[in-house]
């Protein structure tokens, strides 16, 4: 990808997330998304062919900067994942606003973590899911749960601090990290 590409598309992503700022992924246009990228239309659709797939190159994205950060801090998807939508609440929102697709995304993806971290990690929780008849069930099973709790600590149906939240999280899985 040329450098003209890259920065065109990073453009287009910067702008999409400032729109989502304000606005849930439903009520945002493609005209909306050229606007505030000042982009013609046909060259939206040289990038992305339509608002799911830059929906989708914006998940691979936040998954990039999580796994960088998960390097970064040395600490657990969890941990990592609060402070990444904590830091991006407006953001998080309406990501996951009506959006099953963000709430399975990052499930799958915790799952993947979790799992791939089970295999060279040891702690009780760790031995749990290895010990497991059906390890991804476990992780799918925790996964979902800790997302949702995530989901809804966002959507300020727990009134908890973050570091609350971190703990509740850690303390749940035994030290899963």
């Amino acid at each position: 990808m040329n450098h003209v590409t890259e920065r065109t598309r990073a453009h287009i992503l910067q702008s999409f997330q400032s729109l989502l700022e304000d606005k849930g992924f439903e009520d945002i246009s493609i005209k909306m998304v050229c606007e505030a990228s000042k982009i013609h239309r046909s060259s939206f659709y040289r990038y992305y062919i339509d608002k799911y797939d830059l929906f989708e190159d914006l998940l691979r994205l936040i998954t990039e900067e999580l796994y960088v950060l998960i390097e970064e801090e040395n600490q657990s998807f969890f941990e990592v994942f609060i402070d990444y939508v904590s830091s991006r609440e407006k953001i998080a929102r309406h990501l996951f606003d009506n959006n099953n697709e963000t709430f399975n995304y990052f499930v799958k993806l915790a799952s993947k973590l979790m799992l791939e971290q089970a295999k060279i990690q040891r702690s009780p929780f760790t031995k749990k899911i290895n010990e497991a008849k059906f390890p991804e069930i476990v992780c799918d099973f925790y996964s979902s749960g800790i997302i949702q709790i995530i989901k809804k600590w966002l959507g300020r149906q727990y009134s908890m601090t973050k570091e609350e939240l971190k703990n509740f999280i850690y303390d749940e899985t035994k030290g899963f990290d």
